[in-house]
């Protein structure tokens, strides 16, 4: 599957609403592909776009894009949107822009999280190293 196409064209997009790759090209995480972009978040904090991706079978993946927000005590996510099926040919310029412009929607929506959306805590080291 052509991520770094994929990848590229998000990223160049996302600059426009300042956000950055957290992990430059993205790449496999716990048996998943994962790309994180990073924005500013009014206040304090940082918005987050993510993109992931499993394969299901060869040349067929399950993607999903997530927003998610955090204020340096507290952080949050939810999923923006799902592709339950794709193919690698089904990333021609048309299904291509369609995942982009997901990964743009969940950068919009991160943007907008409230931190009444920050339901999850960070977990603090209690002991000493």
């Amino acid at each position: 599957m052509p991520f770094e196409t994929l990848v590229r064209s998000a990223t160049d997009r996302l600059k426009k609403l300042k956000f950055e790759t957290l992990d430059e090209g993205g790449g496999e995480r716990h048996g998943a592909w994962e790309c994180t972009w990073v924005g500013p978040r009014n206040g304090r904090g940082h918005c987050y776009a993510s993109l992931g991706a499993v394969e299901l079978a060869p040349g067929e993946y399950r993607m999903d894009m997530w927003a998610g927000a955090d204020n340096g005590l507290r952080f949050g996510r939810r999923l923006v949107r799902e592709f339950p099926s794709i193919r690698g040919r089904d990333l021609q310029p048309n299904g291509l822009e369609q995942i982009v412009e997901s990964v743009l929607e969940a950068a919009k929506q991160a943007s907008t999280l409230s931190d009444a959306a920050l339901t999850d805590n960070y977990v603090r080291r209690t002991t000493p190293q």
